[in-house]
C-alpha cells in the first residue's frame, strides 16, 4: 500500500485497522480449526456406529441367506433320495422343487 498520499493519522488508523482485520482472520481459523475438530470428532462417532449397524445387518442377511441354501439344500437332497428309491420320477421331484422355491420368495 503507498502512505505517501495519505497524513500520519490516516496511516496509523490503517495500520491499525489491518492489524485488526489480520488478528479476527487468525481468529477465524484458529475458531474454524476448533470447529473442524468438533466436527472431525463427531463424525468419528458416528463412524463406529454405522460399522456396528452395518456388521449387525450383514450378520441378519448372512444367516437369512444360509437357511434359504440350507433348505434348498435339504430340497434338493431329499427329490434326490426320491428318486433314487423309485417313489417319483425326476420331473415331478423338479417340479416340486420349482414350486416350493418360488412359493417360498
Amino acid at each position: 500500500m503507498n502512505f505517501v498520499s495519505f497524513s500520519a493519522p490516516e496511516v496509523i488508523l490503517l495500520l491499525i485497522l489491518q492489524t485488526v482485520v489480520q488478528i479476527r482472520v487468525v481468529l477465524a481459523f484458529v475458531g474454524e480449526s476448533r470447529a473442524l475438530q468438533g466436527y472431525s470428532s463427531a463424525l468419528k462417532v458416528a463412524q463406529k456406529l454405522g460399522y456396528k449397524t452395518g456388521l449387525a445387518k450383514g450378520m441378519g442377511l448372512g444367516a437369512t441367506y444360509f437357511v434359504v441354501f440350507c433348505c434348498y439344500a435339504l430340497l434338493l437332497w431329499y427329490g434326490g433320495y426320491l428318486v433314487r428309491h423309485h417313489e417319483t420320477n425326476g420331473g415331478l421331484a423338479i417340479a416340486t422343487m420349482f414350486a416350493v422355491m418360488i412359493g417360498g420368495m
